[in-house]
């Protein structure tokens, strides 16, 4: 629980948030549109899920500061690159 409680870093936040947000929101358009984008956003919600679990077990090895670091220069360049690409 130490390491849920203490140790917040970047992605731990955007996942916990994404998840909260996307999966009651992916199960409403899933059963009340029945279209593809409540199942999209649930294939979202388990990515989110993955990424939050390497990020705790990665937290358990490196230093929460130095991986929030490299998670936000992470972030930065690839919305760099995705703005670049369009």
């Amino acid at each position: 629980m130490d390491i849920i409680k203490n140790k917040q870093t970047f992605v731990s936040v955007i996942s916990i948030i994404g998840i909260v947000i996307g999966f009651p929101y992916g199960l409403y358009a899933l059963a009340n549109y029945g279209s593809m984008g409540g199942f999209v956003i649930l294939w979202c919600v388990s990515g989110l899920l993955i990424l939050l679990a390497i990020d705790r077990a990665l937290v358990s090895f490196i230093n929460p500061r130095k991986l929030s670091i490299i998670e936000i220069i992470l972030t930065l360049i690839l919305v760099i690159i995705s703005l670049l690409s369009s």
